[in-house]
């Protein structure tokens, strides 16, 4: 009788953090997901230079709206663009209140290649029925925890692959500043959100927010 080998046991694989989908790609300007990736939630921290490139806040905010030049509040709905918008802080002064005014700003401010200029948080909406509840709960929480609670401005871009026939899902760009917006420019860095578990906080209040929200406006 011929004895066939015994195949080895399978050896459990140790367990990773959940891998984004394919169509969320990753961008080599920011310090991706520190705390791991979360699902339906991104995160990165855009500082002045990244892998020896140096990287701008106005010019992140530019690629979001898919805009070559002009007046960052004249970009227009094009390709996938759905919706842009300026969120700014209460102690914002009214001449920073326009963003290309304040992104430039935050990149003339800059003495060390490795400091933070921008938390880009991205809330994704698999399945959204209606568009326009997920730029109104991504806009409430930036005015809320971001403008309103941490004293930071704020790019809100929407994004439908849709538009472009691509396969993605729905989503929602919050470029925040890394730092305050005050009476004399930007002042100190939003060091909750950027230093460890900045991630997970954030996480936290995006979705204590969202349960928060009545069925009738929820996305």
């Amino acid at each position: 009788m011929t004895v066939r080998p015994k195949k080895p046991k399978a050896v459990a694989a140790a367990k990773r953090p959940p891998r984004a989908p394919a169509w969320r790609k990753f961008d080599p300007r920011l310090y991706d997901s520190p705390d791991g990736h979360m699902a339906d939630f991104g995160f990165g921290i855009l500082k002045a230079s990244s892998q020896g490139v140096s990287n701008s806040a106005f010019g992140y905010v530019r690629s979001k709206l898919r805009q070559e030049e002009g007046p960052l509040t004249a970009a227009t709905f094009g390709r996938d663009v759905a919706a842009n918008a300026f969120i700014v802080s209460p102690g914002c002064p009214d001449l920073l209140a326009k963003a290309e005014v304040f992104w430039p700003l935050v990149d003339s401010d800059v003495w060390k290649p490795d400091q933070h200029l921008a938390v880009a948080i991205t809330l994704w909406f698999p399945g959204v029925v209606f568009q326009h509840r997920a730029v109104r709960a991504a806009s409430e929480f930036a005015q809320a925890r971001l403008a309103d609670a941490r004293g930071l401005c704020v790019q809100l871009v929407a994004h439908s692959p849709a538009r472009i026939s691509h396969g993605g899902d729905f989503h929602v760009h919050l470029v925040a500043s890394a730092r305050v917006a005050g009476a004399d420019g930007v002042g100190v860095f939003a060091r909750d959100l950027l230093g460890h578990g900045g991630q997970t906080l954030l996480h936290s209040e995006w979705q204590n927010f969202l349960a928060d929200l009545p069925p009738s406006v929820r996305p």
